[in-house]
């Protein structure tokens, strides 16, 4: 069996200087003992290949069923491979070493594929089989070097308190078999299993199937093609294969999201501020009260948090409280207890002022000092100067009134003359422009995010620096320009209100902008008052709104898309630009900025408007999504129309992999520059490439269809998936 998975044919691409390269991975020869033997006594296999090899990452790649309590230790040395057992072997057991790809030759570094060892302690060897794939739940990214294992055990508890007893390492494509399997009823799970325990713990990355698995096999004649190493139809011939079944597993992998509940942190970053931070998140608000100092304002702070209270912010608004370097208050909130928990909780939490922020203010007190000294030393320079220049000036003016006088001529300036006719000689009083020299008078920190070109749904929005105390609506105005007029013209403005309840420091308003006006925004001085006392100052922001010429629209006409669905525009790093729910299997996505997009769609089962991961305790898996598979090149004034049939591609061939996180191994091809060169011109190089020879990759059926089957033909594969 192992020599047929060997079983291909070589091309010889040219014999450079030195010899042929080498372009085959070690073929196995031998072992002792030998594959599948039975009746096993020793605790030590060596295997022997043709030439000299090397193992790769095998602390990662190779794994060992039954699970070993303490790790084997695996060697290579010249042509061999050994494993020795430290665990005591069990009797009539199956043992399975899958080294994965981590055995490679020396020299070119070419790695055997999917090579696996198997015995057994007793006399008979199990031969049953599974495969599937992982891909994770939300982004549909293949989950590589992940633990796929099985429980004859089927109580959701064994997943948790058993460890798993057979198991599989997935490849870079989420791909995995667990071979060597007992005839028998069998629970499924992935595990990232981050403590090497292979036990479940609410924290660790996790995926399961409902499904009972029933491991079988049989047998089917197949036309079996065997390749060259550049996938060039060698020879075909009729053999008959055994099939293994179920080999098309979905395992969708998420996190609970589980964090245990706790304060993180409590702080006081300045004066006016009290931080809590929590674990996790929740649905009750803290509850603190001040002990000390015991006198204090009853309404003494602001609140700014995040939407499901994991961290809070306390603007304090008694000036006696901001004074105090210390603050002490009780705690109350919902803390996970040693049996996992909620239980509302009181701690005592102290607020210190630390010294790094005193030594701030003393800075900036310091810095301030220095400015109003300077400040006073400049206008007693301007006004030395000034007198300087007034002394120098009268002198001139006195002496060419005198001589005026003594030539008879009336005098140029008659201010420079008194009654009697005698020229003055006093000086005005000098005076400065002492405006330019005032105290700067605070301004609370307010701005207009609408600037430059804006688009046609965009949010009018304002942020301030510290929570409000008041807002006045008559001192925000929203002005037209009318271009045949060259007028302003002021438009009706909405209610300016919190964007969010829960963050006091963004306010705004929705408004149907017309395309390609110009707008301008002006905001009076005195309209909006902060919690501290400071006032904004005028401000005024002009801003043109797109054309809708600028803009593609996306209209997807979906086949199998459930009514509870919506869609998400993403851009080339996933994120979110744009969400529209599906109705009637239709979604309109409009005004698109011109670029390249994906999108997906995510069938949201609850109605709650997002993603909602699974819970294995409640046997509850999550949501489904689907991608896509293609670029969308959305270019400006186009109107595009796509279908879209979810289950018409596989779902690890859905997300594109421009996108992909996880990029799968690439494997070595033998090119000279001649026949790369030839590729390009046929405009066969690239993906195109790796794809065609993943899909070849395998020349034997072993009947797993994600290494075996033409990925392109298997409409009913992804059907049968979910």
């Amino acid at each position: 069996m192992l020599a047929a998975l060997l079983l291909y044919s070589c091309a010889n691409i040219g014999r450079p200087e030195g010899g042929p390269r080498d372009m085959d991975p070690p073929i196995f020869i031998g072992s002792d003992p030998k594959p599948n033997a039975l009746n096993v006594k020793k605790s030590k296999i060596e295997l022997v290949f043709d030439e000299i090899v090397t193992l790769k990452d095998q602390q990662t790649k190779v794994v060992i069923s039954p699970v070993q309590k303490e790790n084997p230790v695996i060697r290579s040395g010249g042509r061999k491979v050994t494993v020795e057992f430290r665990d005591t072997m069990l009797p009539n057991t199956t043992y399975v070493v899958d080294f994965s790809n981590s055995i490679q030759d020396n020299n070119e570094n070419n790695p055997l594929e999917d090579f696996s060892f198997a015995f057994s302690t007793g006399d008979t060897i199990d031969t049953l089989a599974i495969a599937g794939i992982v891909l994770h739940a939300k982004t549909l990214e293949p989950q590589q070097g992940v633990v796929v294992g099985v429980h004859s055990c089927l109580d959701d508890s064994a997943f948790k308190t058993v460890k798993l007893e057979r198991i599989a390492r997935t490849n870079s494509l989420g791909q995995f078999t667990i071979r060597n399997l007992h005839a028998g009823s069998y629970r499924v799970y992935a595990l990232n299993d981050v403590d090497r325990n292979y036990l479940f713990t609410r924290n660790e990355d996790m995926a399961f199937l409902k499904e009972v698995i029933v491991p079988s096999s049989h047998s089917t004649t197949t036309m079996d093609t065997i390749f060259t190493q550049k996938n060039i139809v060698d020879t075909v011939i009729p053999g008959v294969h055994t099939v293994f079944t179920p080999n098309d597993l979905l395992l969708s992998m998420f996190n609970e999201g589980y964090r245990a509940q706790y304060l993180k942190k409590n702080d006081r970053p300045e004066a006016r501020k009290l931080l809590l931070t929590f674990a996790a998140f929740a649905d009750t608000l803290p509850e603190l009260r001040i002990i000390k100092p015991e006198e204090y304002a009853k309404d003494w702070y602001r609140m700014e948090r995040t939407e499901r209270y994991d961290s809070l912010v306390y603007w304090i608004t008694d000036s006696a409280l901001i004074k105090c370097d210390s603050i002490i208050a009780e705690l109350k909130y919902l803390k996970t207890d040693t049996a996992d928990n909620l239980t509302m909780t009181t701690d005592t939490v102290s607020f210190i002022l630390k010294n790094t922020y005193k030594k701030k203010l003393e800075q900036e007190a310091k810095k301030k000092e220095r400015e109003e000294k300077e400040m006073q030393k400049q206008m007693e320079r301007e006004k030395k100067q000034l007198e300087k220049q007034r002394k120098k000036e009268a002198k001139r003016r006195e002496k060419e009134e005198r001589e005026r006088r003594k030539h008879g001529l009336p005098p140029i300036d008659s201010t420079m003359v008194d009654s009697a006719g005698v020229v003055k000689t006093e000086i005005d009083t000098v005076t400065i422009d002492s405006t330019k020299y005032k105290k700067e008078v605070p301004k609370l920190g307010f701005s207009i995010g609408l600037t430059g070109t804006i688009d046609v749904d965009q949010r009018a929005q304002f942020k301030c620096t510290e929570p409000l105390d008041s807002v006045l609506q008559r001192g925000f105005h929203l002005y037209i320009f009318e271009e045949q007029d060259s007028v302003w013209n002021e438009l009706p403005c909405d209610t300016v209100r919190l964007d969010y309840e829960y963050n006091p420091l963004s306010y705004g308003f929705d408004y149907n902008w017309i395309p390609g006006a110009q707008y301008k925004m002006v905001v009076d001085s005195l309209t909006v008052k902060g919690c501290y006392g400071l006032w904004n100052e005028t401000m005024e922001q002009k801003f043109t709104v797109k054309n809708l010429e600028e803009y593609a629209n996306l209209f997807l006409n979906i086949t199998n898309a459930p009514d509870t669905a919506f869609v998400e525009l993403l851009d080339g790093s996933e994120k979110v630009v744009k969400t529209v729910q599906v109705n009637k299997g239709v979604a309109e996505i409009l005004n698109i900025n011109p670029g390249n997009y994906y999108l997906r769609l995510i069938n949201d089962a609850n109605g709650n408007g997002e993603w909602d991961t699974g819970n294995f305790d409640q046997n509850l898996l999550p949501e489904e999504t689907f991608y896509f598979p293609k670029v969308m090149k959305l270019k400006k004034n186009w109107d595009v129309e796509q279908a879209w049939n979810l289950f018409e591609t596989p779902v690890d061939k859905q997300k594109p992999d421009a996108i992909k996180k996880n990029k799968p191994e690439k494997k070595k091809t033998w090119e000279t520059e001649d026949e790369k060169n030839k590729k390009k011109k046929q405009g066969n190089f690239g993906d195109e490439d790796e794809e065609e020879e993943d899909e070849f990759g395998n020349q034997f059926y072993s009947g797993n269809k994600y290494t075996d089957f033409n990925r392109n033909n298997n409409n009913n594969r992804r059907n049968g998936m979910r």
